[in-house]
């Protein structure tokens, strides 16, 4: 994963959010300016607190998980366990001062939203 995060973030600005996709997310097109990167994983419980954490310390600014759809997950009840693992990143980013480092796609601004249609 470390691997995968360093080519993600590579040349990455100083505001740019890192996605973490699942896989098992219809093909959607998507289209991501310049402040987004992603990095499509199985599942999102793949992503666990030290990733989230080392995405941070190599240049992301923000990371969100995307795509954890129950109706064509491959892993029953996953949601609920990447919801539990989403809490245990941002309570750790809490701790830290780093609130705003963890966003859900609703969360994300306007401006980022537009490039995840």
């Amino acid at each position: 994963m470390d691997r995968k995060i360093e080519r993600a973030l590579r040349g990455a600005g100083p505001d740019t959010t890192l996605l973490f996709e699942c896989s098992s997310t219809p093909n959607i097109p998507m289209l991501y300016g310049g402040n987004v990167r992603e990095i499509t994983v199985p599942c999102l419980l793949r992503v666990s607190e030290r990733a989230a954490m080392r995405a941070l310390r190599t240049g992301a600014a923000r990371i969100a998980f995307t795509g954890c759809v129950e109706a064509t997950c491959r892993y029953p009840h996953a949601r609920e366990f990447v919801d539990q693992r989403a809490a245990r990143i941002k309570a750790i980013l809490a701790q830290l001062g780093m609130t705003d480092a963890f966003v859900m796609p609703k969360d994300l601004p306007a401006e980022e939203l537009d490039h995840l249609r």
